[in-house]
């Protein structure tokens, strides 16, 4: 960790250091972070979910105002994003069998759970579920591209053969386009009907794999969807959009910058090396200004478009997701204490502050890739 942490930290009161430490999501020293139970994030997570949704209600419900606008906008940043919450974190640690952890006498006897969710049943039942009721991939599927490729083999992570890096690849990302260009491209993405129709399919069609109970569930959820839109279409429509659309917006924003890609091998290089090479910090703050109206600015970016981002595309453990990397069996809830363990031990890890920055240094690397 640089010192840009404990230069906003001595600029700050305690309270807005903490506020602070939440929505960058990189702690304060002094901040002690808690492990929280495995039921207790899934309940708020969709507490939150359903808060999203009762605003969308809410906005949707009354006639178009400034208020209502304001309103829709946070209820689809906050769906959205508890969503992406259950399958980048929950159902992410879930897959590593790190979501829930067996007790003596719970471990699983099939051999599909243990392989694939670890020793706990409740890690594959939980992934089952938020799969069929969110319409995320299957547990399966994502075993086979998370685990199975982009964790397990040094050879495919973060070049072109890496499933994340492969989705990147076919819209266009391709190694020596100019940063511009993949600005525009991102852009363009993200507006694009075509993309947000196909990946929904995708989600769909993976949610349904493969038992019949597994398609009943989907089927459920999209009859619900559909019933919801035909009784009440305003909020039916907005539902919808943020379940696909800004879902999908949030994983863009998110893959795009999760690694630097497109990066070959070095010759005699270890796990640990290529992961701290390639992997990064992305922290929803600003370094600290240098004057008044400097700060006004900082506070402004921070609640608006860092807290954005925050609850959108970086939640969780996201912002620290170098730190899986390079120790996947630490704590997930755990991560910042170890990179100040780090950072006191001399040992650097790469950060950057505001998405901006972030977005910028991965696009010059694969500008740079196909020199």
């Amino acid at each position: 960790m640089s010192n840009v942490r404990n230069q906003i930290s001595s600029r700050l009161h305690p309270l807005a250091d903490l506020l602070v430490s939440h929505i960058s999501g990189c702690p304060a020293r002094d901040h002690k972070e808690r492990t929280w139970s495995a039921h207790t994030l899934i309940a708020a997570s969709t507490a939150s979910m359903i808060a999203g949704g009762a605003a969308l209600y809410l906005a949707t419900s009354s006639a178009i105002s400034l208020w209502t606008i304001i309103l829709a906008y946070m209820g689809c940043i906050v769906l959205a994003g508890s969503i992406r919450y259950h399958q980048t974190v929950l159902m992410h640690h879930a897959a590593h069998g790190m979501l829930f952890k067996s007790k003596p006498g719970m471990d699983s006897d099939h051999p599909t759970q243990a392989g694939q969710h670890g020793k706990d049943p409740r890690n594959l039942r939980y992934a089952s579920i938020a799969s069929c009721m969110f319409l995320l991939p299957s547990p399966e599927d994502y075993h086979e591209e998370h685990i199975a490729a982009h964790h397990k083999t040094l050879r495919i992570f973060a070049t072109t053969a890496d499933p994340d890096a492969a989705f990147l690849l076919g819209l266009g990302f391709i190694p020596g386009t100019s940063v511009a260009k993949q600005r525009w491209l991102l852009l363009r993405t993200l507006l694009s009907p075509r993309l947000h129709a196909r990946m929904a399919w995708q989600r769909i069609c993976s949610a349904g794999r493969p038992s019949m109970a597994r398609k009943i569930g989907v089927m459920t959820t999209l009859s619900m969807l559909l019933l919801l839109i035909l009784l009440e279409p305003a909020f039916g429509a907005m539902l919808t959009f943020a379940l696909f659309p800004v879902v999908h917006c949030a994983a863009l924003f998110q893959f795009t910058t999760e690694h630097l890609w497109f990066s070959p091998m070095l010759p005699g290089e270890s796990a640990n090396c290529r992961a701290a090479r390639l992997s990064h910090a992305r922290f929803s703050c600003d370094p600290t200004p240098s004057s008044r109206l400097g700060w006004i600015r900082w506070w402004a970016r921070l609640l608006t478009l860092h807290l954005t981002m925050r609850v959108l595309a970086l939640n969780g453990d996201l912002p620290q997701h170098d730190m899986h990397h390079l120790r996947p069996n630490a704590d997930f809830q755990k991560l910042g204490a170890l990179r100040w363990e780090l950072y006191d031990n001399d040992i650097e890890t790469r950060e950057y502050w505001g998405y901006g920055a972030v977005l910028t240094a991965v696009m010059q690397h694969i500008e740079e890739a196909g020199k």
